[in-house]
């Protein structure tokens, strides 16, 4: 394990962040290390989604519907997000903006 001055050098030597920047990151990680771990888990999985919907909706899939099936209810633990893109996928396409 880095100590935070290791995990500091190695955020100059390896991004152009701020050291503004390198402070905050490395002070977020120290003080709630899951907070990045959960963060990147959401990513990949809102990209697998996004994924899904456009292999199944195909040339009807519109990105900014699905955004909007994504974003209109807020924040939602994933698997009711699943649940949300699944709704999204089962309105006949054309009318996920209506």
């Amino acid at each position: 394990m880095l100590s935070h001055d290791q995990a500091v050098e190695y955020m100059r030597m390896n991004t152009l962040n701020s050291e503004r920047d390198i402070q905050s990151e490395i002070g977020r990680y120290f003080t709630d290390p899951g907070q990045a771990t959960g963060y990147k888990i959401g990513q990949l999985r809102l990209l697998a989604l996004r994924q899904k919907a456009a292999a199944k909706l195909g040339p009807p899939y519109d990105i900014r519907s699905f955004h909007e099936a994504v974003l209109k209810n807020g924040a939602l633990p994933l698997d009711m997000l699943e649940s949300e893109v699944d709704t999204y996928m089962a309105i006949k396409p054309g009318l996920q903006n209506r």
